[in-house]
Order: structure tokens, then C-alpha cells, then sequence
């Protein structure tokens, strides 16, 4: 997982700086996650890895504002036991959110799903495993498909799965016996952020009284508070980069309509 790995970096940056002050050391860790958020090019991989990279810093910065000269060799230490804790913990958090999803599946329900999550694969996954019998309708999820993606996961599990369109949700939604989804964030309101789409498709849950459940794990929850959808700090970076995307889409189709029109030209000479 994206956390694991982000606390692993940051757990090597404390190991290795040379901060002789509490200052230093919060300087070298601020560095860091810089660095790793500079490297992250979609909101679906900055969005868990700015939570994890607050709790890390909640811990280092906020606990520790008082200690001396004398004990910074005990705080790095510190930090770095509490962060080789961290990472097992998020290692273990997929099988335990498995463990105590399977409960909320029955055997013949249908599922409805949205996008591609690790943690739904993994619930759905014990499930199956414990000899339930269900089935997964899944949106293929625009503009990136990742739902088609998820789907060829969930069909190599032996499950049953539909993969339909974003905009049919309506239609199949009274077929489904909940809904359930993963998130990239958990804001301090209690909202999630996810995959465009996931917001319709809770309203229609909603209306038509199909529970809807969102499996996530802690190291997601994010110390942010938007009022609207608009105030979601990665949601021009996501936009951007679904825009480079699309011109990059744009400027192949045209090369490949102007390879086209030359090698026709070339024809009619001949």
C-alpha cells in the first residue's frame, strides 16, 4: 500500500538525518514529504498519502515540541519503533476490515460497486473464501475505466460480476441489495472523497433506501474539513491531469488521421 511505503521512506529520512534539534528533525521529515507529494501526479495517490504523511507528522511535531538536545536520539528511536508499529498495522488493516465486512454480506445479495478498491477486493475476496454466494454489479467508472479493471479481478475470484455503465446506476440500483465502495480520503466531517461518481450514486442509495457502506482504513483519515465539493485541495491536480490525458489522446488521434491522409497521398501517386 501507498501508506506503508510513504512511512517506510519517511522512517528512513529519521533514521538517517544528522538533526541534532528537535527543529532540524522536523525540518528533514517536512523536506521529505514535500518531495513525495511533488512526486504524486493524481489526487486518487495524494489524497492517502497527504493522511498519512499528517498522522506522521501529528506524532513527531505535536508530541515532541518540548523535547531537549539531550533526548533527541531517544525521540528518533521513538519515532521509529512507532512507525515500524504503524506499518504492520496498515499491512494487517485490509484482512481485518475483510474479517468484519463479511458479516454485511448474505448469501445470494447483489453488490453494487464503484471504481477499483484494494479494500473492497479484499472483503469480497474473505467472503468468497468463507463459502459465501453473491454477485457484483460494477460501474466501469469514466474516464479511466478502472472499473473494468476491478471487474477482471473480481471475475478471477470465482465471483459472479456485471460491469456496467457510470450513468445506468439509476437503472440497476433497485436490483442491488447494498451498495459498497472504498475511498481515498475520510475528511473530518465524516464525508469521504472518491472516484468521480460515487457522490450520484450514495443520492440514489439514498433514495431508494439501499444501504450504503464505505470500507476504508484509518491511516485515510484526513485532518481537512470542505464544505463543498470545490474545496477538495487535490481536485485541480486531478483535473490537470485529466486534461494532459486527454490532449495526449487529442494529439495521437491527430497524427494518426495525418499519417493516414500521407499515406493516401502516397497511393494516389503511385
Amino acid at each position: 500500500p501507498l501508506a506503508v511505503s510513504a512511512v517506510q521512506t519517511l522512517i528512513s529520512v529519521v533514521e538517517q538525518c544528522k538533526a541534532k534539534t528537535f527543529t532540524e528533525l522536523q525540518n528533514e521529515v517536512t523536506s521529505a514529504i514535500e518531495i513525495l507529494d511533488s512526486q504524486t501526479s493524481s489526487s486518487q495517490m495524494a489524497i492517502p498519502l497527504n493522511s498519512v504523511c499528517n498522522q506522521f507528522k501529528m506524532f513527531v511535531f505535536r508530541r515532541h515540541q518540548n523535547t531537549s538536545h539531550a533526548k533527541i536520539k531517544e525521540l528518533k528511536k521513538e519515532v521509529v519503533e512507532r512507525g515500524k508499529f504503524f506499518v504492520d498495522r496498515a499491512k494487517k488493516a485490509r484482512k481485518f476490515i475483510a474479517r468484519k465486512a463479511e458479516f454485511f454480506i448474505r448469501d445470494g445479495s447483489t453488490i453494487l460497486s464503484h471504481s477499483r478498491s484494494s479494500v473492497v477486493l479484499s472483503v469480497l475476496k474473505h467472503a468468497k473464501e468463507q463459502g459465501k454466494r453473491f454477485n457484483v454489479i460494477i460501474t466501469q467508472t469514466e474516464p479511466n475505466k478502472t472499473g473494468l479493471q476491478a471487474a477482471k479481478e473480481i471475475k478471477e475470484l470465482g465471483i459472479v460480476v456485471k460491469v456496467i455503465l457510470d450513468s445506468s446506476v439509476a437503472v440497476h440500483i433497485d436490483n442491488v441489495d447494498f451498495v459498497l465502495v472504498g475511498a481515498e480520503g475520510v475528511t473530518e466531517s465524516g464525508g469521504i472523497i472518491n472516484r468521480i461518481g460515487t457522490y450520484q450514486m450514495a443520492i440514489l442509495a439514498k433514495a431508494r433506501s439501499k444501504p450504503f457502506y464505505v470500507v476504508v482504513e484509518s491511516h485515510k483519515f484526513n485532518r481537512i474539513y470542505p464544505l463543498t465539493q470545490n474545496d477538495i485541495p487535490w481536485k485541480e491536480k486531478s483535473h490537470n491531469k485529466l486534461l494532459e490525458e486527454e490532449n495526449d489522446t487529442d494529439k495521437k488521434e491527430e497524427d494518426d488521421i495525418d499519417n493516414d491522409k500521407d499515406g493516401n497521398n502516397n497511393g494516389c501517386c503511385d
